[in-house]
């Protein structure tokens, strides 16, 4: 992790965790408020450059050990987008990377100075179906308990909770708020009015948001398996031209224009309607019950553990929401 002296431009406020408990929802909630800036794309994982994870699961995808520079925002991008809205009380980076890493939390505080920091904790089961239907589209596992073998039962103590939330509590006490995510999907009013509270901001009326919902599944047709997984690639011929009629003027990635026009390309707008189809589907039926049924218990017994042991050490400790 880069050290750099002036404070001034550096993110103070990060969700680092946990990854399919909510961080989404979080960051979207909390760049409501016009004095907090949440990064664009949210997870830009420039502090996870160079650093290496405690064990990298593969569910998370096919990144080594030891993290490259590739797909991660580049440091000058990352300082460039922050700098721009040093004016904002609230800087955030909500990168759930940054909580699979080792001693995140101390170079966390020696990066950025009076930094506070978010953890969201979600119901394993729930946490892991979710997992499995989000990232269906990479691993195409149709049997839910080949995917637990391959994905998980190799890989448990990246989903566990508890050691990380007590190397963030040690390093920054009363700079450390927890939300558990049954509360903040039922009452995200009452959840965030307790945040604010926490950021020392007024509280603002909140505007509702759409669930990140898996856009694919097992039980969804081949022909529109097809189309999300073509969507999904990284750049269509279409937007591609664009970007190649944008540089011709003379823009760069740097350019406010250019960054905006790859974020609208037209697979992205495929991908916003697969995600509405995904939603209705979601409003049709919870296959979430259905797959925790197929847990295997050794498994579900160790997650639930530690996830009731994490819920407990925070009670006790004051970190959760009021509503928590």
């Amino acid at each position: 992790m880069k050290m750099d002296s002036n404070n001034s431009w550096k993110p103070n406020l990060f969700v680092p965790g946990f990854a399919k408990c909510g961080t989404t929802a979080v960051c979207d909630y909390l760049a409501q408020h016009p004095s907090i800036y949440v990064i664009e794309h949210k997870e830009p994982g420039t502090l996870a450059i160079g650093e290496t994870v405690r064990a990298w699961p593969l569910w998370y995808g096919k990144i080594d050990r030891k993290i490259a520079d590739e797909p991660l925002w580049s440091y000058e991008k990352y300082k460039r987008f922050f700098h721009e809205h040093k004016d904002k009380k609230f800087r955030v980076d909500g990168t759930p990377l940054y909580s699979l890493i080792e001693n995140f939390a101390e170079k966390l505080e020696n990066f950025s100075s009076d930094t506070k920091v978010i953890l969201i904790l979600r119901e394993q089961m729930s946490r892991i179906c979710s997992l499995y239907l989000f990232t269906y589209a990479r691993h195409k596992e149709d049997n839910f308990l080949d995917w637990i073998e391959k994905y998980l039962a190799a890989h448990k103590s990246s989903f566990f909770y508890y050691d990380t939330t007590l190397e963030f509590y040690r390093v920054f006490k009363n700079n450390l708020l927890v939300i558990e995510n049954e509360q903040l999907r039922h009452q995200p009013q009452q959840v965030m009015d307790d945040v604010f509270k926490f950021l020392n901001l007024r509280n603002i009326g909140l505007k509702p948001l759409n669930s990140n919902v898996s856009i694919i599944n097992p039980r969804d047709s081949k022909i529109y398996r097809k189309l999300v997984e073509n969507s999904l690639k990284p750049a269509s011929k279409i937007s591609n031209i664009g970007i190649w009629f944008l540089k011709g003027f003379g823009l760069t990635e740097k350019d406010d224009l250019y960054y905006k026009f790859a974020r609208a390309a037209p697979d992205r707008l495929m991908l916003r309607l697969f995600s509405h189809m995904a939603q209705q589907r979601k409003e049709r039926g919870n296959q979430y019950e259905i797959l925790g049924s197929q847990m295997p218990d050794c498994i579900a017994k160790l997650l639930r553990e530690d996830y009731e042991k994490t819920i407990r050490f925070c009670k006790e400790r004051g970190l959760l929401t009021s509503h928590s």
